[in-house]
Order: C-alpha cells, then sequence, then structure tokens
C-alpha cells in the first residue's frame, strides 16, 4: 500500500513549484464581484488564470514537470495527447526548453484548439 505523504512533505513540494515557477509563471490576481456574491449568497474568489501564460493554469504544471526532468530528458523530447489547454501549455513549456514537442490530437479536434496548439510550438 503507499502511504499518502505528510503535511510537512506535502508544504515541501508546494514550496519547491513555486521556486521552480518564480520568475517564469505570471502571479495571477484573485478577484471578487459583489454582485456575484449577492447573487449566490456567498463569497466568492475568482483566480484570474486567464491571466496566465497562454492562458490557463496548465502552464504551471508543464512548466514543472519539464523542469524536474534532466536536460538529456528533455532533449529526446515530449508527447501531449491533448487538443486543449493541456496541449497548448506543453508546447509552449517545450518550446521555452528547446525541447522537441509532438501534439497528438483526437480525430474530432476543433479546428481553433489545434491551431493554437501549432502555434505556441
Amino acid at each position: 500500500m503507499i502511504e499518502a505523504p505528510t503535511q510537512d512533505a506535502l508544504i515541501e513540494r508546494m514550496v519547491e513549484a513555486r521556486r521552480r515557477l518564480d520568475g517564469v509563471a505570471h502571479r495571477t490576481p484573485v478577484a471578487t464581484s459583489a454582485t456575484l456574491d449577492q447573487r449566490v449568497s456567498a463569497q466568492v474568489f475568482l483566480k484570474c488564470e486567464n491571466l496566465q501564460r497562454m492562458g490557463a493554469f496548465k502552464f504551471r504544471g508543464a512548466y514543472h514537470f519539464l523542469s524536474r526532468l534532466s536536460e538529456a530528458e528533455r532533449k529526446r523530447g515530449v508527447v501531449a495527447f491533448s487538443s486543449g489547454n493541456h496541449g497548448q501549455a506543453v508546447a509552449l513549456v517545450a518550446r521555452l526548453f528547446g525541447a522537441p514537442a509532438t501534439m497528438r490530437f483526437p480525430l474530432l479536434v476543433v479546428t481553433s484548439t489545434g491551431a493554437a496548439e501549432r502555434s505556441q510550438s
């Protein structure tokens, strides 16, 4: 059986991820809306990840993963099976690292999404 990491281990992982992303990922703001709060009878916080590089939080995960690979591993390239934000993030991050990237799309992919991924690589 696999044991769950301790709280200290999880915090250590988050601190390491934050260090790797410092100066690379945008620090996106958190917004609030009195109108939205009133409509749902709760306080709502909106994390503005649309302001992140390539417009989604997926950039952070892709960058963190590729930054942990050795240079030799990155030289071999990466593959993403995605027609969405994940594929766009992998394509952009691979380009930032100078790593080859191959994108694979489902047979039925929205044309604009595929074009966006091709533009990132």
